[in-house]
């Protein structure tokens, strides 16, 4: 529920439970690793294709008969 007292906004948690902190029988604390940015998949994409030119230019190289 949120109430708007005076320009500020509260938000009351109504749970039958009274679960409001990590309590006997709740179950316990849940943590979750944190999610990804919205640049780090393009980060390792982008590494992967630097990797990949890298790969490419060794392989256009000439080779020296030896």
């Amino acid at each position: 529920m949120v109430f708007l007292i005076d320009g500020i906004s509260y938000l009351v948690w109504l749970d039958p439970h009274h679960n409001l902190t990590a309590s006997a029988g709740s179950g316990g604390i849940n943590k979750y690793p944190a999610g990804l940015s919205l640049y780090e998949p393009q980060e390792e994409t982008i590494y992967q294709l630097n990797d990949r030119i890298n790969y490419l230019h060794e392989e256009l190289k000439p080779r020296k008969n030896t």
